[in-house]
């Protein structure tokens, strides 16, 4: 809510089948589109759009109830009863604001709703973590939203992705006070300098540029595919697998990377992901490779470290196969 308006409606949590879900979401829409919770619901979804409609409902109530002074419903934010939440801790814009953080398999990204300077509501939007750990660490978010402040336990259990959501309502509130700042402090327009006129100078006569020997090819122009064995270390516990990967090679450089898979548990897709593309603050083993288009000075990738070396023999293995014979 701001200025009395429905600005936008944000659906923190439903345990309904995901199919009627998703067709019952448009009732949110209507809401925020009519400005009134007596909106049609969908047919074949009646039951998940009735469950929107008086969540808003009740929403609505409890935001009157906040503007008087009441207290309100706790709604799953602590252990029960009811909750007063501090207000006036985030002097910034209202609006909602977004952030991304690293959690155990990959990134996780949070939408914090700020008005009245107070989180009103912390939704994870995505996540690559396993939904069991993620369902527990979101109880983070909530006591975020519960004490105003990022200073709170994280989950045991969950604790990756407990500092992965803490990282990314870190990285949505600093963003939210760059536009608050943006707002107070407009940058000016530069003006213009005109620009000078240049005096055309004279024409040199080109000396001829000697020609150069071409140097001798390493490896021959193509796609090759090599595989490697990607096996536990002493840290690590799970069954040795093989992990292919098709290399392209143009004037002796890597220039792509692709059909990165493994042939092991289903699990392992996840972390050949984290190892090849990283996160948002990880750069993964392939964007380090086709930086230089080489295999030199590549670090691997945390929580991902056998995979990223997989990766990397894989890749030696193609540039053997791919090597010119003299």
């Amino acid at each position: 809510m701001q200025d009395q308006t429905i600005k936008a409606v944000l659906i923190l949590e439903n345990e309904d089948d995901e199919t009627f879900f998703n067709r019952a979401k448009v009732v949110a829409d209507r809401i925020v589109d009519g400005q009134k919770t007596d909106v049609d619901l969908v047919s074949g979804a009646t039951y998940s759009s009735r469950g929107i409609q008086n969540a808003v409902k009740q929403a609505l109530e409890n935001a009157k109830k906040a503007t008087n002074g009441e207290t309100v419903p706790d709604n799953g934010t602590s252990s029960g009863g009811t909750t007063t939440i501090p207000e006036g801790k985030f002097p910034y814009e209202e609006g909602i604001y977004y952030g991304t953080g690293e959690g155990y398999l990959g990134d996780i990204t949070t939408a914090v709703v700020i008005q009245d300077e107070t989180i009103k509501a912390i939704l994870v939007t995505e996540s690559e973590d396993d939904e069991a750990f993620l369902k527990r660490a979101k109880q983070t978010a909530k006591d975020v939203v519960k004490n105003q402040t990022l200073e709170v336990d994280t989950v045991s259990g969950a604790t990756y992705s407990s500092r992965g959501i803490l990282a990314a309502i870190e990285e949505a509130l600093k963003e939210a006070e760059r536009v608050t700042e943006e707002k107070k402090n407009p940058t000016p327009t530069p003006t213009e300098t005109p620009t000078q006129t240049e005096i055309p100078e004279p024409t040199e006569t080109p000396t001829p540029t000697p020609t150069e020997t071409p140097e001798q090819k390493i490896y021959q122009d193509g796609e090759y595919t090599a595989i490697a064995v990607c096996e536990p270390d002493e840290d690590e516990d799970f069954t040795a697998y093989q992990l292919s990967v098709t290399v392209t090679i143009e004037n002796d450089k890597i220039v792509a990377l692709s059909n990165i898979t493994g042939d092991g548990d289903s699990q392992n897709a996840s972390y050949i992901r984290r190892a090849s593309e990283g996160t948002s603050k990880i750069k993964g083993v392939s964007a380090q490779i086709l930086e230089t288009g080489t295999l030199e000075n590549i670090d691997t990738v945390s929580r991902a470290t056998c995979s990223s070396k997989a990766i990397l023999e894989a890749c030696r293995n193609a540039l053997d196969a791919a090597k010119v014979t003299q």
